[in-house]
């Protein structure tokens, strides 16, 4: 999978290839660095908030595909689609959250599908302390630096699932879980430093 950038629709810039360790950043003003497997970090600013999410998530989706083809040893990848306010979660803490879930198609790792579950467009919500392990292991790893309001998708291997088996989940499938930050309860008294999102204050194109 390639990221293929233009400067206007029939002016290309340069493509760029979707590796397992490729990383996006997610920064001010609709701004996302782009670091690529050189350590070339590029730049650039998107026009919509919705545009951001979207891009994230098809990059977050090519990395996970580049990892099987290349029969890389699975592992989560947690992306930010939207950047929260506040306090960040650290282990330790209860968090509700919103969340959409898939399955992720052998045949067609970088697609999402239809979710078998989702509780977005309800009132229902999920709560979990971070750290236990009681509904996906996944998401202990995944929801931790997240703020209220953030979003994430989390690509979940099938060993980080759901902690009891279930009818509707193949027990060696990689899932998909879109995840929102409604509120978090701390249960501990971290340090500041932990707890704090670090403002981006440069964005610029570098060679590492």
């Amino acid at each position: 999978h390639k990221a293929l950038f233009y400067r206007s629709p029939t002016d290309h810039l340069m493509a760029i290839s979707i590796l397992p360790d490729t990383v996006l950043t997610l920064q001010a003003d609709r701004f996302v660095s782009f670091r690529v497997s050189d350590g070339t970090t590029f730049s650039m600013q998107i026009s919509t908030e919705k545009q951001v999410e979207q891009f994230a998530e098809t990059v977050s989706l090519c990395r996970s595909a580049a990892a099987i083809a290349a029969k890389v040893a699975p592992a989560l990848i947690s992306q930010d689609l939207k950047v929260g306010t506040g306090n960040v979660v650290v282990e330790g803490d209860s968090v509700q959250i919103k969340n959409s879930c898939y399955i992720q198609q052998a045949d067609r790792p970088a697609l999402l599908i239809s979710p078998f579950e989702s509780n977005f467009e309800s009132d229902a919500t999920n709560k979990f302390k971070v750290g236990e392990g009681s509904i996906v292991r996944g998401w202990d790893q995944g929801v931790i630096g997240m703020a209220k309001g953030g979003k994430r998708i989390l690509i979940v291997p099938s060993g980080l699932g759901y902690t009891q088996s279930r009818p509707d989940v193949p027990s060696n499938a990689n899932l998909i879980f879109e995840i929102e930050i409604l509120k978090i309860k701390a249960t501990s008294e971290p340090n500041e430093s932990s707890r704090s999102i670090v403002p981006v204050t440069e964005v610029q194109q570098q060679q590492q």
